[in-house]
């Protein structure tokens, strides 16, 4: 059953990095990540294409130096209530508005009170997108 589970796995050619991630979210066996390297380093296709699969580099955020210069922002839902949450990144201190409707109208709105208590980020005033320079 393992051939078989490998060729699913690898059915789209993605490089063995990014077939074993695949692969942990619903396989095991031991020794499963060499099955996945071997079986992409012999195949004809993903070495054709390997040059493509270049890793990206990680970004790192910015470094604030003061609250509120930056801050991230994320939407959850607990049971039914969906909530639009904006986290400072220096302090780590949060602020929550619920949503009545998920919606970019409604998401921007309750920013928008959350932004008006606090005060407007640096981040949003200089730039959007972000411009990270290494």
């Amino acid at each position: 059953m393992r051939p078989r589970l490998l060729e699913q796995v690898h059915s789209g050619h993605l490089g063995a990095e990014r077939s074993i991630r695949a692969a942990r979210d619903s396989l095991y066996w031991p020794a499963i990540q060499n099955d996945i390297k071997y079986m992409c380093e012999n195949c004809q296709t993903c070495q054709e294409f390997k040059s493509e699969q270049t890793k990206q580099k990680m970004q790192s955020q910015p470094i604030p130096k003061r609250r509120w210069q930056y801050v991230s922002t994320d939407l959850f839902t607990v049971k039914d209530d969906t909530y639009v949450v904006v986290v400072d990144n220096l302090t780590k201190y949060w602020d929550i508005e619920e949503l009545s409707e998920v919606c970019a109208k409604n998401v921007v709105t309750q920013t928008k009170k959350i932004f008006s208590r606090h005060g407007v980020p640096e981040f949003f005033i200089r730039q959007w997108p972000p411009i990270y320079k290494y």
